[in-house]
């Protein structure tokens, strides 16, 4: 029953929408010393979801429940949030924001002694 309705969808949309979820899972092989590219990559998939889904609720019919479509994107919503969620467990575990901003302070050392400027610990 589920996959009759399915199959009615609109195929862009469910593998645009599927293709967001694939993406959201390719954060985790970015490496964990760059929080904010993944963090930011997946808020943003995450909030376009979220358009996607109120563009598909007020443009379907008004019905009892909820549609497949509504239901497809609800589905794909979830997973990016819980791609989210694990992005956020996996940078508090591995306590890479403390790794970042060592890095950012090493190039700003860097960036400093090429213009003949010297700051920071020698």
């Amino acid at each position: 029953m589920v996959f009759v309705y399915i199959l009615r969808l609109p195929k862009k949309l469910c593998l645009f929408l599927g293709l967001f979820v694939v993406v959201s899972w390719v954060s985790f092989l970015i490496p964990p010393e760059i929080v904010p590219g993944r963090m930011a990559m997946l808020v943003t998939l995450f909030l376009c979801l979220i358009n996607i889904f109120n563009i598909v609720t007020t443009g379907s019919p008004n019905t009892e429940g909820m549609t497949a479509i509504a239901a497809w994107v609800l589905v794909c919503i979830f997973f990016v949030f819980g791609a989210l969620l694990g992005e956020y467990a996996r940078s508090k575990s591995l306590g890479s924001i403390q790794l970042e901003s060592s890095f950012y302070f090493d190039n700003f050392q860097v960036m400093h002694s090429c213009c003949g400027k010297r700051s920071g610990p020698a």
